[in-house]
């Protein structure tokens, strides 16, 4: 996740890790009483921050972010310029055709988000915010639609 590369700059950068310190990857940790898993089923040991970003280990930035905090993160994200990108002129300057698709029940691009740039935007039913994982044909039709 590209949230990673951020926890990971703005851990070096804030001092909070350098690239020979390592953090464990866990399976799973716990905070505030929740789980929290990695993408594979089991531990990795001790990690470098090259090695975390190499194996997505979800547990290891987890433990980054909590010792950075939310400021720090932010901060770093802001500099990589997420936060509220000019959705208008990036759509405006696209050298292809453009789709616009959301899941229904995505909460980071809501349906109605999508059609005040595109009127044409596509909402795919029953969906969240991962439509590709949860129904890989649904985003075949329609990439397939589209001669994709």
């Amino acid at each position: 996740s590209l949230f990673k590369i951020i926890v990971a700059a703005a851990g070096l950068q804030a001092q909070v890790i350098t690239p020979f310190d390592r953090l464990s990857c866990p399976r799973q940790w716990m905070f505030g009483g929740r789980p929290y898993h990695n993408w594979e089923d089991h531990d990795r040991g001790a990690l470098t921050v090259h090695e975390a970003l190499q194996f997505y280990c979800n547990t290891f930035f987890y433990q980054l972010g909590l010792k950075l905090g939310p400021e720090k993160i932010v901060q770093m994200a802001e500099a990589f310029g997420l936060g509220a990108p000019d959705m208008p002129a990036l759509l405006a300057g696209a050298r292809c055709p453009v789709v616009l698709a959301a899941g229904e029940n995505d909460p980071m691009s809501r349906p109605e988000q999508l059609r005040a740039l595109d009127p044409d935007a596509v909402t795919l039913a029953g969906l969240g915010h991962n439509a590709h994982v949860e129904d890989p044909p649904a985003v075949r039709v329609l990439l397939e639609r589209f001669g994709v």
